[in-house]
């Protein structure tokens, strides 16, 4: 089966349909995926950086970003790098309400064995499962 890596840009286009040309072509990659003639590789800067576009410009909730996000990195179609990390973070981002990338950061720390973070955002960290420094 062959492997391909799928930029932010291509997945936003498949979730929005915002773009009619660039949605029939991220859909055909999707079905190809599904059918099992490809794997979708993807890392988590990917996920970031769609969480971001999703959350400030078109300003999906954090609840629906989660569960879509999530699905999308458990589907068998899709080899998600640090997939224990980023579901940890997708859900603590979405349960303590605090931006993705400070739920990425502990939950990489949780799952690294080191809980230990040192941080100026002690607003968000407080809420999160690590130990502030």
């Amino acid at each position: 089966m062959e492997k391909i890596w799928i930029d932010a840009n291509a997945i936003l286009r498949f979730l929005l349909k915002d773009n009619e040309e660039f949605y029939a072509k991220a859909y055909e990659i999707m079905k190809k995926a599904d059918s099992g003639e490809l794997k979708l590789l993807v890392s988590p800067l990917t996920i970031a950086e769609v969480v971001w576009t999703l959350e400030s410009f078109y300003k999906i909730s954090k609840d629906q970003i989660s569960d879509t996000l999530i699905t999308f990195i458990c589907s068998e179609s899709v080899e998600a790098e640090e997939r224990d990390t980023l579901i940890l973070s997708l859900n603590s981002y979405r349960e303590n309400n605090v931006d993705f990338i400070d739920a990425y950061i502990a939950a990489h720390a949780i799952n690294s064995g080191n809980k230990k973070v040192f941080t100026f955002d002690k607003k968000h960290f407080s809420r999160l499962n690590v130990e502030l420094f």
